[in-house]
């Protein structure tokens, strides 16, 4: 029987395209957390004539001389998840892959959970429950079901992590435009199981606001079974961009909606 090794290292790898705010927000929690290196691969526009980073965004994760903290680097990559977190997958240096999208709050205590899990060889994926920082009904159903792991109810909002050698052994992400989390949760469990934290990761409601609540699982339901039909995952994301995103002043208007904060909960 294999003997579990405890991987002492954590690399956070953050896709990322817009949401300024939202990333300023989980650079500062992350930067407090024992995670070893945080990669932002950030996704330029088409028309970009500069690959460079602007030197604006080095300062966002800095520490006191006498604290340890974790590594921040930038990657440019091609626009689309599944690329950008290949390609910061490729170029992370420690023993687990942490996939936070930007707009996450994260518990504190969520590094232990992470290194605790992954010590079980058994183990190849794990990821959080999920909650939202909006108290809508549907949304917190939504949430309870988080709990359990099936390929209606696991997505990469949950905050996948994995081991990254066997990440490297899945070829990492797949570099599709839309279900490149289902793709890889399906990859990864042929290796092994898949576990949920017993903690919630918090994410925006924003979408489910812009679309509607109901609408948006009718829709996400109409992709999962498109999917599984054989449906190309181009033209997935061009039946989302089409029904899942809402209508322009319905977006806007959720991206303007005041609602009270929550903290991910941490048990």
């Amino acid at each position: 029987m294999t003997k579990a090794v405890d991987p002492a290292t954590i690399t956070v790898i953050i896709p990322v395209y817009g949401d300024e705010a939202p990333l300023r927000q989980l650079l500062t929690m992350l930067c407090a957390m024992s995670v070893d290196e945080i990669i932002v691969a950030k996704a330029q526009a088409p028309d970009a004539a500069s690959t460079a980073v602007p030197t604006a965004q080095a300062p966002l994760c800095q520490h006191p001389p006498h604290i340890d903290g974790p590594t921040l680097r930038w990657l440019q990559s091609q626009k689309g998840r599944g690329i950008q977190i290949a390609h910061a997958a490729a170029a992370a240096t420690s023993d687990i892959i942490w996939i936070v999208h930007a707009d996450s709050t994260v518990p504190n205590d969520a590094p232990q959970h992470i290194r605790r899990l992954m010590a079980d060889p058994m183990i190849a994926m794990g990821c959080f429950r999920l909650n939202f920082d909006h108290p809508h009904r549907i949304l917190r159903l939504y949430s309870f079901f988080s709990r359990f792991d099936s390929i209606l109810t696991t997505f990469g909002d949950q905050g996948f992590f994995v081991r990254r050698d066997v990440f490297a052994q899945v070829g990492y992400c797949p570099r599709w435009p839309l279900f490149e989390d289902v793709a890889m949760r399906q990859s990864l469990r042929r290796l092994g199981r898949v576990e949920k934290a017993p903690i919630a990761l918090q994410t925006s409601a924003r979408r489910f606001l812009a679309v509607g609540p109901i609408r948006t699982q009718i829709v996400n339901l109409a992709l999962i079974i498109a999917y599984w039909l054989g449906v190309t995952p181009a033209r997935l994301a061009r039946l989302y961009d089409r029904f899942g995103k809402g209508r322009p002043q319905h977006r806007e208007a959720a991206e303007t909606t005041k609602t009270k904060p929550r903290l991910a909960p941490q048990r």
